[in-house]
């Protein structure tokens, strides 16, 4: 109303001008009306994408000390974004719930989540979500031995990523990958994948993803039987892993290192200091609540405890992670605690009791592709059934175990090779990486000389500068005090002085001209008793 008003009062005086006029009327109008509500629902979604993004970062944050917590933010971020219809803050917080559910163990849910951050997100076009999510239900199956899925989805992130050009993310689907091979037994691609994730960890300058290297290089080395260095690697991941938890107060990654450590020096035939760190492993893993990771912790302590010979206490342990991986419906890892529990039985001549245990893990580690797992379990039953006088159940284990044997011998070739290729590539890229460190320094002592050197220029300069105003200034005094020195025509009546251009003035001007003297007036006595007799001689009576 206020506009149509303000357009009607106008008195258009000449009518070619009326269109543009209503024109500039309209724009300033809609400016007005519309401009600002829009500036203020922006700012209102700024300033809600924020909340939510602190919503988010938050329950990150309660992730190993209160789940309830941990949900009840995340919740409260996906409430607020579907109140305001905001399709990535429902993204981000689905992402989110996607992700504590799969730290705590629990994939299905996890993907559940996930799948609905990635529909989303392909919805709005959001590249960096797309590639974010892929990457995450990788890690998710890959839990579940889906490998397959897992390199899949990693492959559709490093595509995804490589576009967006995102050194971070590249370099941890590239990891991820890595990770596959090596779990496949294709070294030489694994290396190679290592090596290019690290590049883009250092462009990228992202230390945890560099510890994340380390501690997969760490796996790397074991299946190659290169224990010194897996040590090496893992004592790289930890110490990072220590300086990031003073900043985001994450345990996890000091944990896992823990218990690589433990296993390293089990396989080292040093069980007693393997005990000690499956034991601070266990007790950080106890705290973060997660039933997947405490399970581990059991089967890490029972299987030092079966190494040191102590074998009650080893059942006691891997009965214990059975129990937790049960609970979390976990497959992965059974099929060892169970290989153990059958040799604790063995040691106890319960065969019978042996060959049950070893039956459950040996269809488990088939379900898993896990050959190595088979070929053990498979020597173990040939070894009881011969000793329960089952020869032909005995020779045809042995027969099992011998082709698969045969089939892993050529793998465990390639490991030494891929050992000795992967230390050289390594060593290859760390003599690089300390060249161009030398000649950063170097390059770095030359623009330090070359700085040294322009300041002393300057300073030179200034210095000879400063030199000549004041030799000039110098010079003009004397130009000054020499021209006061010659003879100079002055008026014998009124005093007045010659100039060099040939006029007179008076002597205060002159001498003020040619030199710095300032003149201050005063009277002489002799011109007091002229000009001013009646203070002359009143002064002299009184002094009379």
């Amino acid at each position: 109303m206020a506009t149509r008003t303000m357009i009607a009062n106008i008195k258009i005086k000449k009518p070619g001008k009326t269109l543009p006029i209503l024109l500039i009327i309209l724009a300033i109008s809609y400016n007005i009306i519309y401009a600002d509500s829009g500036q203020q629902n922006i700012g209102k979604n700024s300033a809600v994408d924020r909340k939510i993004a602190a919503l988010i970062d938050s329950a990150s944050l309660y992730l190993n000390s209160s789940r309830d917590s941990a949900l009840d933010l995340s919740r409260q971020a996906l409430k607020l974004a579907n109140q305001n219809n905001l399709d990535k803050g429902k993204s981000d917080a689905f992402y989110n719930l996607g992700y504590l559910h799969y730290r705590w163990g629990e994939q299905p849910t996890a993907q559940k989540y996930l799948q609905k951050s990635l529909k989303i997100s392909r919805r709005i076009q959001d590249s960096a979500g797309i590639g974010r999510a892929f990457n995450r239900l990788g890690n998710s199956v890959w839990f579940q031995n889906q490998q397959v899925k897992a390199k899949n989805y990693y492959e559709k992130a490093l595509e995804i990523q490589q576009n967006l050009n995102n050194h971070r993310e590249i370099g941890r689907s590239l990891n991820n990958l890595a990770n596959v091979a090596r779990q496949w037994g294709n070294y030489q691609k694994s290396i190679s994948l290592y090596l290019q994730a690290r590049e883009h960890y250092q462009k990228a300058d992202f230390t945890e993803g560099l510890a994340w290297l380390n501690f997969s290089l760490t796996l790397l080395y074991k299946k190659l039987e290169d224990y010194d260095s897996a040590l090496k690697s893992i004592n790289t991941a930890l110490g990072i892993y220590k300086k990031l938890v003073k900043e985001n107060k994450d345990s996890s990654g000091i944990m896992i290192c823990y218990g690589q450590l433990g296993d390293i020096y089990n396989l080292m035939d040093q069980p007693e200091k393997g005990l000690e760190y499956h034991f601070k492993a266990l007790e950080l893993r106890k705290r973060t609540g997660v039933k997947a990771a405490i399970a581990d912790g059991f089967a890490g302590v029972g299987q030092t405890y079966y190494y040191l010979e102590k074998y009650e206490k080893a059942r006691q342990y891997f009965q214990r992670s059975q129990q937790y991986k049960k609970e979390a419906k976990i497959k992965k890892g059974r099929d060892t605690n169970l290989k153990f529990l059958s040799y604790i039985a063995i040691q106890g001549n319960n065969y019978n009791q042996a060959l049950s245990l070893l039956q459950k893990a040996l269809s488990i580690a088939r379900d898993a592709n896990q050959h190595n797992s088979e070929s053990d379990i498979l020597k173990q039953m040939s070894a009881v059934y011969k000793k329960q006088g089952r020869h032909k159940k005995a020779w045809k284990s042995y027969q099992e175990y011998v082709k698969i044997k045969r089939e892993l011998l050529g793998k465990e070739v390639s490991k030494k090779v891929a050992s000795i290729q992967l230390q050289n590539r390594l060593d290859q890229q760390s003599r690089i990486n300390e060249r161009l460190t030398r000649q950063n320094k170097v390059k770095e002592l030359k623009l330090a000389r070359f700085r040294t050197r322009l300041y002393l220029l300057i300073v030179v300069i200034v210095f000879v500068i400063s030199g000549i105003i004041f030799t000039i200034h110098i010079y003009r005094k004397k130009l000054q005090i020499r021209t006061l020195q010659r003879l100079i025509p002055i008026c014998p009546n009124c005093k007045k002085v010659r100039n060099d251009e040939g006029y007179y003035e008076h002597v205060e001007q002159y001498v003020s001209e040619h030199s710095d003297a300032r003149f201050s007036h005063g009277i002489c006595p002799e011109c007091m008793e002229e000009l001013y007799p009646e203070y002359t001689n009143s002064k002299n009576r009184n002094n009379s």
